[in-house]
């Protein structure tokens, strides 16, 4: 595909005259480059010649323009674009291509401003491959790619900053199908081959991490483990809560003894929601009183019960939960049998109670979750919290049924959240970087636009509000926050603002999530976007997963760029990553 300019409309866009096309060809996001072009050095006069790359975003036919008078006139004091009209023998040289310049080259690779006129009369033709390596050969170096610009074969260069100077926050949205999680798996290892003292901390809801990093990932073919070892990384850990990570706080351990209600199974009736409030606050308190230790629990459990329904502890703990004499006396009587011994209530709470404590035991290595936070000074870890597995499977049986447990990993976010910002802020203060991204899988469910359940507005507000302010707050802690989404609409609003790097894949063309996208980066984008094709679409036979990429990630341009995802061989091949890989 050929063309010729004939006309600088405006900054930032040129019409250009199709001269030569083979009938079929896909022209809407075609990537070309115009020529030539030159700029003089503002303060050198220097000239500085290359090239300005642009993007298709429409087309039209010669008849459609001819309202516009101004442009016919210049279209006809061309000859050669007036000798092009008047022919009859091709009815495609009366295609006019709208054409978004989106960038500028020197043949040397220099970046160019892009704020000379484009004269009329330059060429228009495909920028291609070669092209592409003759002019960054000086750089190629430097960049490491997840693609191709979509609808050509040029790679589509990336360059990746350390978070100890620019720890920029990234958005990856798009519908279920659009490749989200694999981009992000891919992505990862190139921040992890680049930056190797680089931690990262995944939060995996849906089980696709911990996956790819304790087995084979099924569709990249390679184990993740092995490629981030293979890089001189440590071995990535897979943590579970109350398997080898557990809570360091007192307030979580209340959380827990009120969330399950356990104090029910002693005789205060279910609605009683106060009255049991008030004799878990009793007994959080009574333990640290007595200077008990979170760790020490668990292994003190029958210690701890056995004095906490002892007197004179046993009747300040029925003055907690009642007030009014007659029922504490009857509380009292109901927690044992006329023998003395507990009742089956009361030995139900006792185990329900040492199975929360476990929860905090630090015995067999087990990482609380500040000590996993205080190793991200080490550098170089990946911790992916598994949090798709059921965790009431670290309670017993008679516990899963109680417990709410989307509230639950709210809590459980929240607090590793909270210690990384506690960790980031010191080693900030004493001058440092934590250099660490933290990536949110289903960051809809942990920061939700509109909260609608109100059984869980209290966990759900706290966690949303410190994931907006961990957003505010935390880059120059060197702290990425990578949130992965369906939707926009579904996100808190902050969430995308704070995000410099935006990937955006297929599935939001309509509705609100079609205006916000549009609101930010105009219609252009949207021409493009529009185009992608669904990688789930059984009518298409090629798997091509496509993403707009934005933020200060892109080479080319400062503007969106469109890219079609490598395939996962061709993604290895390019990064070099499979000749890094150690034998399995």
């Amino acid at each position: 595909m050929k063309g010729i300019v004939y006309s600088d409309v405006t900054h930032g866009k040129v019409y250009s005259l199709l001269t030569s096309y083979e009938e079929g060809e896909c022209i809407l996001s075609r990537l070309v480059k115009i020529l030539p072009y030159k700029e003089i050095d503002d303060r050198t006069r220097r000239v500085k010649e290359g090239i300005v790359l642009g993007r298709v975003v429409n087309y039209l036919r010669i008849n459609e323009h001819m309202t516009n008078e101004p442009l016919l006139k210049i279209m006809y004091d061309r000859p050669e674009v007036r000798e092009l009209i008047q022919r009859d023998d091709a009815k495609f040289h009366h295609i006019v291509l709208e054409i978004e310049t989106i960038g500028a080259f020197s043949y040397e690779g220099e970046r160019l401003t892009l704020r000379a006129p484009i004269i009329p009369g330059a060429m228009v033709d495909d920028f291609t491959e070669e092209d592409f390596y003759n002019i960054f050969k000086g750089n190629k170096d430097k960049f490491v790619y997840l693609g191709r610009f979509y609808g050509t074969n040029v790679p589509q260069p990336l360059i990746l900053k350390p978070l100890t100077n620019d720890a920029a926050h990234i958005l990856v949205v798009g519908q279920t199908g659009s490749g989200k999680s694999t981009l992000v798996k891919m992505l990862m290892s190139l921040y992890a081959k680049q930056f190797r003292h680089m931690n990262f901390i995944v939060f995996d809801t849906v089980g696709e991490f911990t996956l790819a990093f304790t087995r084979e990932d099924p569709l990249l073919k390679c184990n993740f483990s092995e490629v981030f070892v293979s890089y001189g990384r440590e071995t990535p850990v897979v943590l579970r809560i109350g398997e080898n990570l557990v809570f360091d706080r007192w307030e979580v351990l209340e959380f827990l003894m009120d969330e399950l209600r356990i104090l029910r199974h002693t005789g205060i009736p279910q609605n009683s929601v106060s009255n049991m409030r008030q004799g878990v606050e009793f007994i959080v308190n009574w333990l640290e009183k007595k200077r008990y230790a979170l760790k020490d629990l668990y292994e003190k459990a029958d210690e701890i019960f056995r004095e906490l329904f002892t007197e004179p502890t046993l009747e300040e703990f029925a003055s907690a939960v009642y007030k009014e004499k007659t029922r504490k006396e009857e509380y009292k009587a109901k927690l044992f049998n006329q023998d003395g011994t507990p009742s089956y209530g009361l030995e139900i709470f006792k185990l329900k109670l040492k199975k929360i404590f476990s929860l905090f035991d630090t015995s067999n290595n087990r990482m609380t979750v500040n000590s996993m936070a205080y190793r991200l000074l080490e550098g170089g870890k990946t911790f992916i919290i598994d949090l798709s597995s059921d965790i009431s499977l670290s309670l017993d049986e008679i516990s899963r049924q109680d417990i709410n447990m989307q509230a639950m990993r709210k809590l459980m976010l929240k607090e590793l959240v909270d210690a990384v910002r506690r960790v980031g802020n010191t080693i900030y203060n004493e001058g440092g970087s934590l250099d660490t991204m933290i990536i949110l899988e289903e960051a809809h469910n942990w920061a939700p636009r509109r909260i609608t359940d109100e059984t869980e507005n209290d966990y759900t507000s706290q966690l949303s509000n410190a994931l907006v302010n961990a957003y505010k707050e935390t880059r120059k802690f060197g702290i990425s926050w990578l949130a992965i989404s369906t939707r926009l609409t579904s996100l808190r609003q902050e969430i995308f603002e704070h995000s410099r790097i935006k990937l955006i894949g297929m599935g939001l063309q309509s509705g609100n999530d079609y205006d916000i996208l549009r609101e930010e980066f105009g219609n252009n984008f949207m021409v493009t976007y529009s185009t992608f094709p669904d990688p789930t679409d059984p009518l298409i036979k090629t798997n091509r997963v496509c993403f707009m990429v934005a933020g200060p990630i892109t080479v080319i341009s400062t503007k969106p760029e469109a890219v079609e995802i490598f395939s996962p061989d061709e993604f290895l091949d390019r990064n070099d990553i499979k000749e890094n890989l150690l034998p399995f």
